[in-house]
């Protein structure tokens, strides 16, 4: 079986490969955060793979030599590629700039609709999380209740999955 593994990092480890401090990364990580860009967070604080190392990496490249806000360079490296990776893209330009202006309209409003329905997207994605985070930690309180009763039952008492006296 072919299971590819993901090496995981911590915000301290990011920070010694990228060569910037934890506060750094985490400014930049709520940067593309709030762009859209995805970080794993398993519990409170962030794991990155390789792809957000990368990503990091060409913030701070572009941070130095351009001078430009985080935020920008954020919504610039959160925004998916207007060109299909190892191709070109032919795009036809009407003359007649009445048509362009419509199409342009057209296109902005196609945009504004998809980034509403993105913004309830990410919203009902984060209530279902929370939904979820609350729902494991009744399980897990559950389990530790039962445990412990379990535990507390005297010897001779404890039966097993079925019924059968241990």
């Amino acid at each position: 079986m072919d299971e590819e593994i993901v090496k995981a990092y911590t915000t301290s480890e990011v920070a010694a490969i990228v060569g910037i401090s934890q506060s750094t990364v985490r400014n930049y990580s709520l940067a593309l955060e709030k762009h859209g860009y995805v970080i794993a967070k398993p519990k409170k604080s962030r794991v990155f793979v390789e792809q957000d190392v990368a990503t990091l990496t060409q913030m701070k490249e572009l941070r130095a030599s351009s001078k430009l806000p985080v935020n920008d360079i954020a919504g610039m490296l959160s925004a998916p590629p207007s060109v299909p990776l190892g191709g070109t893209a032919e795009v036809e330009v009407p003359n007649n700039t009445a048509v362009s202006n419509d199409v342009l309209a057209a296109i902005m409003d196609e945009f504004i609709a998809i980034k509403k329905e993105n913004a309830e997207l990410k919203k009902e994605v984060k209530r279902n999380m929370d939904h979820l985070n609350v729902i494991i930690y009744e399980v897990r309180r559950t389990s530790s209740l039962l445990f412990k009763a379990i535990s507390e039952q005297p010897e001779q008492k404890r039966r097993g999955l079925f019924g059968k006296v241990k």
